[in-house]
């Protein structure tokens, strides 16, 4: 089903739709994330090796995706894809 299918007519004029705003704020954090751990750097040990490397770039990424996310906001495999990464790596970083 393609992105065209998946928008009735009025969600297609508009640029701000809720998965955009969620995007867009997914990524202001998760930039913001990147930001932090590049200044600030992580102080404490997990079970990830090299993890001030790791997480930056993860969230990174994840900042990346969520900007491609803005383009096309109701693809489900990239959202779903951004949350399980950070998941994942939140969990194995021992962050709360």
């Amino acid at each position: 089903m393609g992105y065209n299918k998946l928008m009735n007519k009025k969600e297609k004029n508009k640029f701000f739709i809720p998965s955009r705003v969620v995007a867009l704020c997914a990524f202001f954090a998760l930039a913001a994330s990147t930001a932090m751990n590049l200044i600030c750097g992580v102080d404490f040990g997990s079970i990830i090796p090299y993890e001030a490397f790791v997480i930056t770039f993860v969230n990174g990424l994840c900042a990346f995706l969520c900007f491609i996310l803005l383009f096309i906001p109701t693809y489900l495999p990239l959202q779903l894809s951004i949350l399980f990464l950070e998941c994942v790596f939140t969990t194995l970083s021992g962050y709360d």
